[in-house]
């Protein structure tokens, strides 16, 4: 028997049932240079990958102008910067051999929602991306947060929360299929590069 009540629900999963939904509060930026609240940014960064909307879609700008529209942003330097950064953050994952490796699997799953047993209550989280790729299953959960020169995120005791996210979709993906998958990390913005790092041990 299962506990009708969570054990464990992931930021992701999280933000899904959040009512009502976040949006931005300020309708006038305080700063004469105001940046787009990088929530927004990285929310509409996994909606693109989830959607294969990217910079050299004809309609791209408009898309990211319209989704930042939904989320709140009304301000036009907002929506600007939103879709600068957007646009640079995607841009850069489409030069990475990841993405290709992606675009090519025999399988791939956006936004893969799921519920397990967890000492007899209920472990909910989301997966970003799972592919299926020359028969070994990957999961990937993509961070969009600035890392800085000198924060490889190589060394993961620096990120313990994106560690243990990470292992628990690896954990849920063995347990539910019987597979044991390759749990990977994908900085989109560090230090101005794109950085994969394989997580083990879960």
């Amino acid at each position: 028997p299962v506990q009708w009540k969570a054990e464990s629900i992931d930021e992701n999963t999280l933000e899904r049932e959040r009512e009502p939904q976040r949006q931005v509060w300020r309708i006038v930026p305080e700063s004469d240079r105001p940046s787009a609240p990088a929530w927004v940014v990285g929310a509409i960064v996994h909606e693109a990958i989830a959607a294969c909307h990217f910079p050299d879609d004809p309609q791209f700008d408009e898309w990211v102008v319209a989704r930042s529209r939904a989320h709140g942003i009304a301000d036009s330097r907002q929506l600007e910067r939103a879709r600068q950064e957007a646009r640079r953050l995607l841009g850069r994952f489409q030069g990475h051999h990841f993405y290709s490796e992606m675009l090519a699997a025999d399988r791939r799953l956006h936004e893969v929602e799921y519920s397990i047993d967890s000492n007899g209550g209920v472990e909910s989280g989301a997966i970003d991306v799972l592919y299926l790729k020359d028969d070994q299953w990957k999961v990937v959960e993509i961070k969009t947060d600035e890392v800085r020169k000198g924060q490889a995120p190589g060394d993961l005791k620096k990120y313990p929360r994106y560690l243990d996210q990470a292992r628990r979709y690896g954990r849920a993906f063995r347990d539910l299929l019987g597979q044991e998958p390759e749990v990977h990390l994908c900085f989109l913005n560090a230090a101005g590069t794109v950085q994969v790092v394989k997580v083990e041990g879960f």
